[in-house]
């Protein structure tokens, strides 16, 4: 972080104080570009599936 001294401590602290709100912008922006890339996917519809029995195995039940 690189930022203009000042000749006194109003004058750093607004210069600090500029950079931390332009980092906040930067940051703010980022989050709004992945959050834009985020897809709702819907659940998966629940599909049977079919188990084979054999011959055997259903006597057996």
């Amino acid at each position: 972080m690189k930022l203009p001294l000042g000749n006194n401590i109003v004058e750093e602290i607004n210069a600090r104080q500029d950079y931390v709100l332009e980092e906040l912008d930067n940051l703010n922006r980022r989050l709004e570009e992945l959050l834009a890339t985020l897809v709702v996917r819907p659940e998966p519809e629940l599909i049977p599936v079919p188990v084979p029995v054999q011959e055997d195995q259903r006597r057996a039940a």
